[in-house]
């Protein structure tokens, strides 16, 4: 498996999937770390950020999750897929997903972290639309009474799909937010691109990434 700080990091003990390990950090973070075969779907499309983006937004949208983030970095001196994603359902805390996938010729990983929105739902939305609106930033529609111009996919302007992007997501919120789900959710994806260590090996093929959590 991946080599994660186990200074941040703790292994549960709960049971996992075959080929998975789960981890805690002890502030709601939550980290399942997955090695699989080849990933047929995914590693052919490394080429095409579009494709890529594509492919993921099509498959969290079966499960009722949206985009937020996703680009191709390095980790570990692989090519890497960062996603960052959101479920949000009325009357409900959202909740956020975040993970580093890295598709190998022969063995691929993918690191995904969970946190979950505590205290009052939707502080962060309501404050940042609240701003905005003042600022004369964003309006509202007088016909449906909804925020002009607040939710699209970071990505596809046409798009509408389930928890779509909203303007408060923005990474630029995370320093006034600095204890929300999504702010602290960033900090360990972005501190797990840094430190983590891959071994290269051979395994057998697996299923594709989105059909294991």
């Amino acid at each position: 498996m991946i080599n994660i700080n186990k200074q941040i990091w703790t292994r549960s003990q709960e049971k996992a999937q075959p080929g998975s390990e789960i981890y805690y950090d002890g502030k709601g973070i939550k980290l399942v770390s997955f090695k699989i075969g080849y990933d047929k779907e995914l590693y052919p499309l490394l080429g095409d950020i579009d494709d890529i983006r594509k492919y993921y937004r099509t498959n969290y949208a079966i499960n009722k999750i949206g985009l937020i983030e996703c680009d191709l970095m390095t980790v570990a001196g692989n090519d890497c897929v960062r996603t960052v994603s959101k479920r949000s359902q009325a009357n409900m805390p959202n909740w956020y997903m975040a993970s580093l996938s890295i598709p190998l010729k022969k063995s691929s990983y993918v690191l995904t972290l969970y946190s979950e929105e505590t205290g009052t739902e939707r502080l962060r939305e309501n404050a940042v639309l609240k701003d905005l609106r003042d600022n004369s930033e964003v309006e509202m529609d007088e016909q449906n009474h909804l925020p002009k111009n607040w939710m699209q996919d970071p990505y596809a302007e046409k798009y509408y799909g389930p928890s779509l992007y909203n303007l408060s997501d923005n990474d630029y919120y995370d320093r006034d937010f600095p204890d929300h789900a999504l702010s602290k959710l960033r900090v360990r994806l972005n501190e797990l691109a840094k430190t983590i260590e891959i071994p290269i090996d051979n395994v057998d093929e697996g299923n594709p990434w989105w059909k294991i959590w």
